[in-house]
């Protein structure tokens, strides 16, 4: 079992300060210079604060877990977490988005301002139509809430469109 699979089924793997993918991406910019704070899902805007000199970026993290099985990625484009929009069509497409998937026994995230996400979703879907299917409601309810539309879309063909980041994540995160 994998340190991210381990640490997910853990009773305590939230332990209030992030999943474990959210680690691993605050570790891995860490490494790259930056002082990252992981927050609680329990935050009303994002995952993790990233500084590196004097910017600040707010990092949303999804863990998509059957890329490894199913070979797509699975975006929920409009998904609440503790009524906070968290898909990747956000009220602010200028924010980043973080997509963790495991393919070979390795870690990678895709990672962009959220805008790059949805651009190359209406990509596939005008070019390649074929690749996606689209669900209307996402199995995600909280509440009276419910997920918007979910895209499963065969994960070479959107990274073929894709025009952030698609980078391996080395195995080391920080508890802060």
């Amino acid at each position: 079992m994998d340190f991210i699979t381990k640490a997910l089924t853990r009773n305590s793997n939230k332990n209030y300060k992030g999943l474990s993918n959210e680690l691993l991406i605050s570790g891995n910019l860490h490494k790259a210079g930056y002082t990252t704070k992981v927050l609680n899902d329990f935050n009303p805007s994002y995952d993790i604060k990233a500084t590196k000199a004097d910017k600040q970026y707010y990092i949303e993290c999804k863990l998509d877990a059957l890329v490894e099985h199913t070979n797509n990625f699975y975006f929920e484009y409009w998904n609440y977490t503790y009524n906070r929009p968290t898909g990747i069509n956000n009220n602010d497409l200028e924010t980043i988005y973080s997509h963790t998937y495991k393919i070979d026994g390795r870690y990678y995230h895709l990672i962009a301002k959220r805008k790059h996400f949805v651009k190359a979703l209406k990509e596939v879907l005008k070019y390649e139509p074929t690749k996606v299917k689209i669900y209307n409601n996402t199995y995600y309810v909280k509440g009276k809430v419910t997920g918007d539309k979910a895209y499963i879309v065969d994960r070479n063909t959107f990274l073929k469109y894709f025009k952030g980041y698609n980078r391996q994540l080395k195995p080391s995160f920080r508890w802060n």
